[in-house]
């Protein structure tokens, strides 16, 4: 059954993106084509359990999208989200509202109504996180074991949390690797 009750939802999706980081870490500074699809299939070969399997769906659709473009519009971003979501929806056997899925299709449907208002990328991704903040408070609404323990999807969650990334540094706010605990590395 989907969602799984296993608790390392949060540290799947981590991982995954974490090797998204590295890997386009490595790339260094590329064309956005070659960005997408290195994040795409850093997704893939680095997918921990079944939010970092659907984080790389999600990726894979929004690399297509963009395909072999060098720049993207509001526009073409929230066509990226769209195909992005779709790929989601689409890997699942039996798609459940409420989780991961949820969020990425109402941020989809956020970006969509806000690349036909504004070309400023920098209000577009902070409308779009502001919609997928919202997607996740409702998320306890759709499934019951979320509401019965009083939390938020953690799929859910990781993806917003991606975006604010993606806000954080379109705004220059730094963001450095998170340090270890145990030893005070990165």
């Amino acid at each position: 059954m989907f969602p799984v009750p296993d608790g390392d939802t949060g540290t799947n999706f981590t991982l995954t993106l974490r090797a998204v980081a590295d890997a386009l870490r490595a790339l260094g500074d590329a064309p956005l084509p070659d960005t997408a699809r290195t994040a795409a299939r850093a997704a893939v070969l680095g997918a921990r359990g079944n939010s970092g399997m659907m984080l790389a769906h999600f990726l894979m659709g929004f690399a297509e999208s963009l395909g072999d473009a060098r720049a993207a519009s509001t526009r073409d971003i929230a066509a990226a989200l769209r195909l992005g979501a779709d790929r989601l929806y689409g890997s699942l056997e039996d798609p459940r509202e409420g989780t991961i899925l949820t969020v990425a299709r109402e941020a989809a449907s956020a970006a969509e109504r806000a690349a036909a208002d504004s070309e400023d990328v920098v209000a577009f991704m902070a409308r779009l996180l502001a919609e997928a903040e919202r997607a996740l408070a409702r998320t306890p609404e759709l499934m019951a074991a979320l509401r019965e323990a009083g939390v938020v999807d953690a799929g859910g969650k990781g993806f917003v949390r991606m975006i604010e990334g993606v806000v954080r540094f379109i705004e220059g706010d730094p963001m450095n690797p998170p340090t270890n605990r145990f030893t005070g590395e990165s």
